[in-house]
């Protein structure tokens, strides 16, 4: 005998931040917000409390294919299918873009810490970015402001396309799962 699951709410589609197919959600950790990913290179953030969109993140030059939270919620990475990775903080605005790939990013991750992120790729890499988010600010080894290109601390190679990345809890290394294809 099994639990009965039902819906809760099913999020309604409006032109104002997106009509297109969702790839990815993600509740942020206190559970008041969900950023939706969308092949429309868009991600919307939600208010959990009303289910109303706060705020349409753009910017990204293909499908948005992964989001995720920083350990406080202050900060949300983005990854797409045009080869970048971007660090937005709560209200939106970008504060950094991390280019590196050259093919699609297929995952994106913070560290425990905050302090790097990591994006795998189906150009058979996982990138290691140094983004030491600390205090309310960002800082890369060679941008900010949306347009650096970061600081890639470590790029490791994998035989096939890399589909998902994670940290350790308790490390600063990340895992992550390659499939060929």
């Amino acid at each position: 005998m099994g639990r009965r699951h039902s819906c809760v709410r099913a999020l309604p589609a409006n032109a104002a931040y997106g009509t297109s197919f969702v790839r990815r959600i993600k509740f942020s950790p206190d559970g008041s917000r969900l950023a939706t990913a969308s092949y429309d290179h868009t991600v919307a953030i939600w208010k959990v409390s009303t289910w109303e969109v706060e705020r349409v993140l753009r910017g990204h030059t293909g499908t948005v294919t992964s989001c995720n939270w920083s350990s406080t919620g202050a900060w949300l990475v983005t990854g797409s299918w045009g080869k970048t990775v971007r660090v937005h903080v709560a209200d939106g605005n970008v504060v950094l873009t991390l280019k590196g790939h050259t093919d699609r990013v297929r995952d994106v991750c913070f560290s425990p810490d905050d302090t790097m992120v990591a994006s795998a790729s189906s150009d058979r890499t996982v990138k290691l970015w140094r983004v030491a988010v600390v205090g309310g600010a960002t800082a890369s080894g060679d941008g900010d402001g949306g347009d650096g290109e970061g600081h890639c601390v470590r790029t490791i190679r994998h035989p096939s396309t890399v589909w998902s990345c994670a940290f350790d809890k308790g490390s600063l290394f990340p895992v992550w799962m390659g499939c060929g294809w």
